[in-house]
């Protein structure tokens, strides 16, 4: 994936560094800046920002860049601090965002670092780590975690491979590698993570059904049609105690003037008034509760407006005109004072500082959050006065159809016949209300049936998927044995000579560590060499990713080439031969392959590569003289 710095600006550092596809050399002296620049570079692309030089936390407030990202281009802005949860501010063509860098706040769930993941199409993924760190532990795969393949550190590259020597950083760097090139194979990770869900829900499923299948064997229940015909029967019977019930009833009407008639009668009419007055209040609360979320949607929208100034205010410019633009007669400054525009004549507008703009930034933000708070509060009330009308509706159904029983029921003349009556049919209505729930355990059992058979179905078609997905997993021995040729052509390139079997030289399939002529990687002692290896090994990797298509960020960042190579023996000449081939692969590769090389030494047909030399009198952070 095509991943590119353009140019980046320290505001408040005096300093704008341009750079171009293919190589980049920074050049200088040494303690004059060059690896602190690498450090922010790796910034805008997600690294923290720690251990910076005093220069940079006292005097750049902010790195300004422009980045490319596979076909699009955005401008970034970070503040220089160390805070996690500090915002960027990004802006691209068809989107502005302001997200926390490395850690979700309130106002966010996705970071930048998350962010950076999505825009390179790199695998968002939570990889099972047990065999190497703790049993039974998972740890995410970070952005960082890729782009420990695009930067050869200054205190690691004469000593380890991406870190290696240090165990978490191991893990991590074992495990991208395996994402990479297939070996851990993302799309078998998530079929076989969607299939232990669907084979656990089948067996929950199948579960409840043979509970309830035991439940009713040897019952006189165990027979759905059984049940059917028992609930009609009482149904039945039902209709005529009612019937009989509604005759008498419509005999003698005083079972309105009864005491139990008058209390219930008031207690309808008590419920009446609760239940109109909860679903006001509710209806309020709503009100109010979308009120703040229209001001909390208006004032982010505000905070766009104010990312996008802040953004827009790094690129404008002052316009000197020649012409005026309207008629094309020449314009003068000096035919104005300096306290008027020598275009309009008229007195310029004061304008907001960038500061200005920050602060109140920040104040919208505060009371976005605060807003929001304010609208989840309404929303709460709201569901808990709805929950209280439907609770005092429920009341008012029983007491309404309690009433309504009593009135027709209520025959002062036969009040015995109508007891017995009433107790038979509450009797029915308890049998009823029993049967129905035995049909409803019927009708769940076979609604189970069908989910049993749907996830019988997806998990055959899933299984399907896995094999498919596992035979195509063995494309990573292919990747594997281009990632070795490549490798050992470019350490021939280096001139490092190889003793005995070339086919000795290559990337073991445990640790993932290079192999020199049968030669473990920890057991090399040169510090030359081992620089050497790092910067062959980390090139193979970028290489065999744009062959395969494997997703690696297309940009890796060298600090220190060829300090430890020292200036004798063949030293020299494998400089210029390391140079020569970054040289190569920026022709080749430029427009896919970013280099960025930090260097106290370079070679002269390479000078034309350098983009910014530093030195003790021209540090990497220049105070202006406004400072």
């Amino acid at each position: 994936m095509i991943t590119r710095i353009n140019h980046i600006s320290l505001l408040g550092g005096n300093r704008e560094v341009p750079f171009r596809p293919g190589l980049n050399i920074i050049y200088g002296e040494i303690t004059s800046g060059k690896t602190p620049l690498l450090q922010l570079i790796h910034s805008l692309f997600g690294h923290a920002l720690e251990h910076l030089i005093p220069e940079l936390r006292e005097h750049v407030t902010h790195i300004e860049a422009s980045i490319t990202l596979g076909e699009e281009d955005y401008t970034v802005i970070r503040p220089v601090v160390s805070t996690r949860d500090a915002k960027v501010d990004v802006a691209g063509r068809e989107e502005t965002l302001r997200l926390p860098a490395l850690a979700a706040d309130d106002a966010s769930q996705l970071t930048y670092g998350r962010w950076l993941l999505e825009r390179l199409g790199l695998p968002l993924i939570e990889i099972p780590v047990s065999m190497r760190v703790v049993p039974g532990s998972s740890s995410p795969v970070s952005i960082n975690d890729y782009f420990m393949y695009c930067h050869l550190r200054s205190k690691e590259i004469a000593t380890s491979v991406f870190g290696h020597q240090d165990r978490f950083k191991n893990v991590k760097r074992m495990v991208v590698f395996e994402v990479l090139y297939g070996i851990y194979n993302v799309e078998v990770y998530q079929l076989e993570s969607r299939l232990r869900t669907i084979e656990q829900a089948l067996r929950d499923a199948r579960n409840r059904n043979a509970v309830l299948e035991r439940s009713f064997a040897g019952t006189a229940f165990e027979n759905q049609a059984a049940v059917v015909r028992a609930r009609q029967l009482a149904a039945s019977e039902l209709s005529v105690i009612e019937a009989g019930i509604a005759d008498a009833s419509a005999q003698d009407g005083s079972a309105s003037a009864t005491p139990r008639a008058q209390e219930l009668r008031e207690r309808v009419l008590s419920l009446d008034r609760q239940i109109s007055r909860f679903r006001e209040a509710a209806h309020d609360e709503a009100g109010a509760a979308g009120q703040m979320e229209e001001l909390a949607r208006q004032l982010e929208a505000q905070i766009r407006r104010l990312t996008k100034a802040i953004v827009a205010d790094t690129h404008l410019l002052d316009f000197d005109f020649l012409q005026c633009p309207r008629c094309g007669s020449e314009v003068r400054p000096e035919r104005a004072t300096d306290a008027r525009c020598y275009l309009c004549h008229q007195e310029p507008a004061p304008s907001l500082s960038r500061r200005d703009l920050e602060r109140e930034q920040r104040r919208l933000d505060a009371q976005v959050a605060e807003t929001r708070e304010l609208a989840a509060t309404h929303r709460e009330t709201a569901t808990r006065l709805f929950a209280q009308a439907e609770v005092a509706e429920r009341e008012r159904t029983e007491a309404s159809s309690e009433l309504d029983f009593l009135t027709r029921t209520y025959v002062s003349d036969a009040a015995e016949r109508l007891q017995q009556q009433a107790a038979g049919r509450a009797r029915l209505i308890e049998t009823i209300a029993r049967l129905e729930d035995y049909l409803q355990v019927f009708r769940r059992m076979s609604e189970t049936e069908t989910e049993v058979r749907d996830l019988e179905e997806e998990a055959a078609a899933v299984r399907l998927e896995l094999q498919v997905a596992l035979d195509r997993q063995s494309e990573a021995g292919i990747r594997l044995q281009y990632l070795n040729r490549v490798f050992r052509k470019i350490l021939e390139e280096f001139n490092i000579p190889h003793v005995g079997n070339p086919e000795a030289t290559f990337i073991d399939r445990e640790k993932y560590l290079p192999v020199i002529d049968g030669q473990q990687f920890d057991a090399l002692y040169s510090p030359g060499l081992i620089v050497q290896i790092n910067v062959a090994h980390a090139l193979a990797h970028h290489l065999t990713s744009l062959h395969f298509g494997l997703g690696l960020p297309g940009i890796l960042l060298i600090d220190g080439l060829t300090r430890n190579l020292g200036n004798t023996g063949l030293s020299p000449e494998r400089k210029q031969r390391m140079y020569e081939f970054l040289v190569r692969i920026s022709e080749l590769h430029g427009e896919s392959l970013q280099l960025i090389v930090v260097d106290d030494e370079v070679p002269e047909f390479a000078k034309p590569f350098i983009r910014v030399e530093l030195s003790e009198n021209d540090r990497l952070v220049r105070e202006s003289s406004e400072q």
